[in-house]
């Protein structure tokens, strides 16, 4: 059955009395009829009183005015049954002269309809009344509003006039009102609008039976607003064994429609979908045969509705009851089977079980597939005895898939509905393992031989639950010295924790991974030459597993033993780059200390840096003099990165490479500059100081410090001056490198001026002189540095 709608329409009129005479006489003309009725003062409509006021009314004896006129274009809704005012109006009574109100017209009803029900709800602030034309009495019918913003009309009563139209009057008591909304709620047997469904259908005995499956587009209506004012519907229809029944309701996108359903012989919920998505619920459940009660509420909002129903019949071939593991359907042959689990699919049960029969060692695998919108279903894999192997429940979903190796016999397997329900299919397929592992292998003596590396692809299982049953597999490959061994490990981080390890040919442990990078393991080592081990280790559970070993030769610059200075290797002429050497516990050559040895000239400066990879260690790098005392030590620099430049004198100098925690290769490069100094060695005192050239002097470079290329830490320098003149000079170097002072003289070696503050890495000085000669004291507290010098 369809329900009736109407469509409503508001003209706001409210008139601003700025003078009795001028304000009337102006805005007459431009009144639709209607507004023209209605005067200033006693305010009357055609066939009725004036509106209550004077003895014995609850309203101000002065006269009423209409306060402020606006007029807006007709708005016409949708068939909702609601109709709005949502201007706002500003009631001043003291402006007005005494009491002010507003009318409002509500046109186009149908002529002689009756009315059964009727509510006005104003939303304002500020003391007032509602007046309603009531052409029974012909008079206006006042109501008072207190507590609450709503007024029910009684039935029975004419509250529109011939013309189709009805008269509500907002007044304005003892102060300003401001009328911020005015709705109207109606319910009137008007023309039917082409909906299907019926009244009363508000509760599951009027339920309404729906037509035969399939169809689409049956119109109903919902909400406080609903032409019929209900926010429940209730329908009903048949549903045959097995049926997959899916219901689809489409609603207004700003509202909140629910559905649920219900079984024949229940009042309690079978299945609902309270939190789809906006605009649209969709229920998909299979059915036993019977009567059923399908709910459509509205949570929120109001507004028409469309349902649609469509079935299907999957043709199960599971057999119930397979309710737990005595009655087991089998895999058969065929290794699928079709089914559904969970409270609301036909059979209302929580697991099926189903059993397989597996030769040893064979690797099968297990996939289950189900509509992910009505529930989560997950899949589980035990033994005869009942012990849990392997559950997914957190795939992807829709779909549960794993691969297993089973011993000899019958093994389980459990479809759950964890939420919800589920049609579903369960499928299996045996594979060939083609395992490369031979047992046992379980340690190094009995380690299994691997081909000549590389190696891809090694299949194998461990773990408890392994069809072999042991926690380690041991494996042994030939190494040469310095071989660089990258090992991979893939596995099923689902079904436990594997972990890898490589040995040396002492079986003493080179690397390991034990707790990164779950379900993939990977391993990059160099070692020793000779026969080494990998060993793959069940750390809980068990899976089969993957392994593949390749080989890298480095071409290692350095060549043992060279863990002492005297044992330095010697490096290459420079420049060079590319240098590769092995430092560390586990490097492949075991040590964590490399020497490597070079010659200097005089006052050369040289270039060093060392690159290596700071992931899995610290590396320290450091230059060391012919009698092994420090020069430099680079521990604190750019992880991965080492480098500095130095200016030697002529020796014999060392590199050393220290791991203080890992292993690395290490990336040496080095090159070499001819320095030529302007200062004149030796000058270390006043006695020998060097003669500057003639003044102005720019860009004069020297080096002092106790690890400069001549160990000095004073410098001195003198300057004949003729004239009485300003004498000055200044100086700047690395403040990094070292701390200098710089100090003038006069002839017998007192200070003129000095500047010595802190390592800012500028120096000045200056005083007037007389003819005679000077002296300029370079002098380093710390460290050592280059400097450039002007004087003038």
């Amino acid at each position: 059955m369809g329900r009736n709608t109407f469509l409503r329409v508001f003209s706001f009129a409210l008139l601003l009395l700025l003078s009795a005479c001028s304000s009337a006489q102006q805005e007459s003309a431009a009144l639709p009829a209607v507004a023209q009725k209605i005067k200033p003062g006693a305010a009357r409509l055609p066939e009725l009183g004036a509106l209550p006021q004077g003895q014995g009314s609850p309203l101000r004896t002065a006269s009423g005015v209409l306060h402020e006129l606006l007029l807006q274009p007709p708005v016409r809704s949708s068939g909702s049954g609601v109709v709005y005012a949502n201007e706002t109006l500003e009631l001043d009574p003291a402006a007005a002269g005494g009491m002010a109100f507003a009318v409002f017209e509500l046109y186009d009803f149908p002529a002689d309809d009756s009315i059964r029900a009727e509510r006005v709800l104003c939303s304002a602030q500020g003391s007032y009344f509602l007046a309603f034309s009531d052409y029974s009495g012909k008079r206006w019918s006042l109501s008072q509003l207190t507590d609450t913003a709503t007024v029910s009309l009684g039935e029975g009563l004419e509250f529109y006039n011939k013309q189709g139209s009805m008269y509500v009057a907002v007044l304005a008591v003892d102060g300003p009102l401001e009328v911020n909304s005015l709705r109207v709620e109606t319910s009137l047997d008007l023309p039917n609008s082409g909906y299907d469904e019926r009244e009363e259908n508000d509760n599951a005995s009027g339920a309404q039976q729906l037509p035969q499956q399939p169809f689409i587009g049956f119109k109903g209506s919902l909400g406080a607003g609903g032409y019929d004012g209900d926010v429940i519907d209730y329908f009903s229809f048949d549903a045959e064994e097995h049926e997959q029944i899916n219901i689809d309701l489409s609603y207004p996108g700003d509202a909140n429609f629910t559905m649920s359903l219900s079984r024949p012989d229940s009042s309690a919920t079978l299945i609902s979908d309270e939190n789809g998505n906006p605009g649209s619920r969709n229920i998909n459940v299979g059915l036993k045969a019977g009567h059923y009660t399908l709910k459509v509420q509205g949570e929120a909002g109001s507004g028409d509705y469309l349902l649609g129903i469509s079935s299907s019949f999957p043709d199960y071939t599971e057999l119930e009851p397979n309710d737990n593991d005595l009655q087991a359907n089998s895999l058969g042959a065929e290794l699928e089977i079709s089914g559904a689990v969970g409270p609301g699919s036909y059979d209302n049960d929580s697991t099926d079980y189903f059993s397989i029969e597996a030769a040893e060692g064979e690797v099968v695998s297990f996939n289950l597939a189900y509509a992910s919108g009505t529930g989560n279903l997950s899949l589980a894999l035990l033994t005869p005895e009942g012990q849990q192997l392997y559950k997914d429940s957190l795939a992807n979903p829709g779909l549960r898939s794993f691969s297993w190796g089973l011993h000899a016999g019958t093994s389980l397997l459990v479809v759950k509905a964890e939420v919800g329900h589920g049609t579903y299919t369960l499928s299996a397929e045996r594979n060939d393992p083609g395992y490369g592992e031979l047992e046992n292998n379980d340690k190094f003596s009995e380690a299994q031989q691997l081909p000549a590396l590389p190696l891809n692809g090694l299949s194998a299982s461990v773990g408890v639950f392994g069809y072999d049953g042991d926690d380690n597999d041991y494996f042994r490959f030939a190494c040469q010295d310095g071989d660089i061994i990258t090992a991979q490990l893939t596995y099923d981080n689902g079904t436990g924790t594997l972990g890898m390890r490589l040995y040396d040919e002492d079986e003493s442990v080179a690397a390991s991974s034990i707790d990164a990078n779950p379900g993939s393991r990977t391993l990059v080592q160099g070692l020793r030459g000779g026969d080494c081990y990998v060993k793959v280790e069940a750390l809980e559970g068990g899976s089969d597993y993957t392994l593949s070993l390749s080989r890298t030769h480095p071409g290692y610059g350095e060549t043992e033993e060279n863990d002492t200075r005297p044992t330095a290797d010697l490096l290459p002429a420079m420049p060079f780059s590319g240098y590769l050497a092995s430092v560390g516990a586990s490097g492949y050559d075991g040590d964590v200390t490399d020497y490597f040895t070079f010659d200097a000239l005089n006052q050369e400066q040289f270039s060093i840096s060392m690159a290596y990879d700071e992931g899995p260690s610290t590396v320290t790098l450091s230059l060391l003099n012919s009698a092994g005392q420090i020069v430099y030590d680079d521990s604190d620099g750019n992880p991965g990165l080492r480098q500095f430049d130095w200016t030697l004198k002529a020796g014999s100098y060392f590199l050393k490479l220290t791991a203080t925690d890992g292993l690395s290769d290490c990336d040496l490069a080095m090159s070499r500059t001819q320095l030529t100094l302007s200062e004149q060695e030796d000058n270390d005192s006043r006695p020998a100081a060097m003669q500057l050239p003639a003044l102005p002097v720019s860009n004069f470079t020297g080096h002092c410090g106790f690890f400069g290329y001549d160990g000095d830490v004073d410098d001195y320098y003198f300057v004949n001056i003729e004239a009485p003149q300003s004498l000055g000079a200044s100086l700047t170097y690395d403040p990094l490198a070292g701390n200098i002072r710089l100090t003038l003289l006069d002839g017998s070696g007192a200070s003129l001026d000095s500047d010595t503050s802190g390592n800012s890495g500028v120096r000045g000085v200056s005083a007037a002189v007389t003819p005679g000669t000077y002296y300029l004291r370079v002098q380093c507290s710390s460290g050592g540095a280059d400097y450039t010098m002007d004087v003038s």
